[in-house]
C-alpha cells in the first residue's frame, strides 16, 4: 500500500509515495518530561532530554540509557538560573563517541560536542 506523504523542508512543497508501515506495538520507555530522542549508531543506546534533574526551573539536559531506557545517565548539567541553561536536540555521531546538541541560554542557542566516555 502507498501513502502520500508532504515534505515539509521542500520549497514547493513536493508531495512522495513512501511504503506504509503498520506498528506491531509500542512500548513507553522512559517517564517524567523527556523529549528528543535520538538511537545511537549501534542500537544499543538512546539519548534524550529531560527535565527530571531541573523540573522546577524547566531545565532540561542530555541523557544517555541503555536502549529500553534504563541505566540513564546525565551527560549536561543546566540549571535554567545560573547561565548554564537548558541543553536540548541530541544527536549521535557515526561512530557514537559523540553527541551534538544544543544549549539554550536566555535568548541565545549554541552548538556543542560532547565527548562520551567509552
Amino acid at each position: 500500500m502507498k501513502k502520500l506523504i508532504a515534505c515539509l523542508a521542500c520549497m514547493p512543497l513536493i508531495a512522495a509515495a513512501a511504503d506504509y508501515v503498520e506498528a506491531i506495538g509500542t512500548a513507553q520507555i522512559t517517564g517524567l518530561e523527556n523529549t528528543y530522542p535520538a538511537w545511537s549508531p549501534d542500537g544499543r543506546r538512546i539519548a534524550f532530554a529531560s527535565n527530571r534533574a531541573n523540573a522546577a526551573f524547566e531545565a532540561f539536559d542530555i541523557y544517555v540509557a541503555n536502549a529500553d531506557g534504563s541505566n540513564p545517565v546525565r551527560v549536561t548539567f543546566g540549571d535554567g538560573v545560573e547561565g548554564r541553561g537548558s541543553w536540548t536536540k541530541p544527536s549521535f555521531s557515526a561512530d557514537g563517541q559523540r553527541i551534538l546538541c544544543t544549549r539554550s541560554v536566555g535568548s541565545s542557542v549554541d552548538i556543542f560536542v560532547i565527548t562520551l566516555r567509552p
